[in-house]
């Protein structure tokens, strides 16, 4: 299917705040919401996205209504679901996908949202923006890092030079060497995985598979990379980018495998190139990096190269 770019945001525009997953907090999403009014953007919401059923903001119908209503509102200039948690695989097939496809629009999220991209992906082409949720970085008392802000507003205003945009990290180390092109597909490790055999599956096929996880202790990693390589699912990639792998380490007492003797396990047959260490997921940087768009990875320069803008 050809991409489908959603337009750039302008100041003064409307975001559309989602609750796609998760219960909302109150408090960090007036928080967050303060924070795009005070940077000259407007907010609107769907429902009551305060609403809870369980673990649950609102029941399935509702929470995929909203997705709908977002997309087909004019007046919405971007989609920013509140956070993630769980809920999205529960309800992504009462989407309008071509809906989504006639009305491409910037869709922020991470975690369990990388079902909705995944999906948004598979089946209208639109590219979408794996970067933080507003409850999660402006719904903080100190609000985002000045990476996490730098990297999400470069790319959601549509800087000209988005499309030749580089990102290199302190944090980045080369766990295998080479280089590739290929498109940046995929999030958080665990949906990637609840995803295999549904229609929604990542676009493995010779592209960049960015990984990130958290709260998850080695083992469960351990299964989720097992279940992709007796899928066939690694040996389709081109490269791999690991991000942010936070609290997913065994804790002191704790005997078994550590996460990077995992990570070895499992990686370190693979033959293209992997970059380990990049400032996207569950840390307190989230780089914002467009999923769908076409990237080089250069695992020996330690970089990650957008070889075209993600808006138009």
């Amino acid at each position: 299917m050809k991409p489908v770019f959603p337009l750039p945001l302008r100041t003064g525009d409307t975001i559309g705040i989602i609750a796609p997953a998760g219960v909302v907090d109150a408090v960090k999403l007036d928080r967050a919401v303060q924070c795009l009014h005070d940077r000259g953007f407007k907010t609107k919401t769907y429902r009551d996205v305060l609403a809870r059923r369980g673990y649950l903001a609102g029941d399935d119908a509702a929470r995929a209504a909203e997705i709908n209503a977002a997309f087909a509102d004019p007046a919405c200039g971007a989609i920013f679901p509140a956070r993630g948690g769980y809920g999205c695989l529960r309800m992504v097939d009462q989407i309008d996908f071509h809906l989504v496809r006639a009305n491409p629009k910037i869709f922020l999220g991470f975690s369990d949202n990388t079902v909705l991209q995944s999906a948004f992906w598979r089946e209208a082409g639109l590219v979408t923006f794996h970067g933080p949720h507003p409850s999660d970085s402006y719904g903080r008392p100190t609000g985002p890092t000045a990476k996490t802000e730098k990297s999400l507003w470069h790319l959601l205003l549509g800087d000209p030079k988005s499309a030749e945009a580089e990102f290199k990290f302190e944090t980045c180390e080369t766990f295998r060497p080479g280089n590739v092109e290929g498109r940046l597909v995929g999030g958080n490790l665990a949906l990637v995985c609840s995803l295999l055999g549904t229609p929604y599956e990542i676009d493995f096929e010779n592209n960049v598979l960015l990984l990130e996880d958290t709260d998850e202790p080695p083992y469960r990693v351990d299964r989720f990379l097992t279940q992709l390589k007796l899928t066939g699912c690694l040996e389709k990639v081109a490269g791999i980018l690991l991000g942010e792998f936070t609290r997913c380490q065994n804790g002191e007492a704790a005997a078994g495998l550590t996460l990077s003797e995992v990570l070895a396990d499992h990686l370190s047959p693979f033959a293209g190139p992997i970059l380990a260490g990049f400032p996207a997921g569950h840390g307190e940087d989230n780089v914002t990096l467009p999923l769908g768009a076409r990237v080089r990875l250069d695992a020996d320069r330690r970089t990650l190269t957008l070889l075209e803008s993600p808006t138009r």
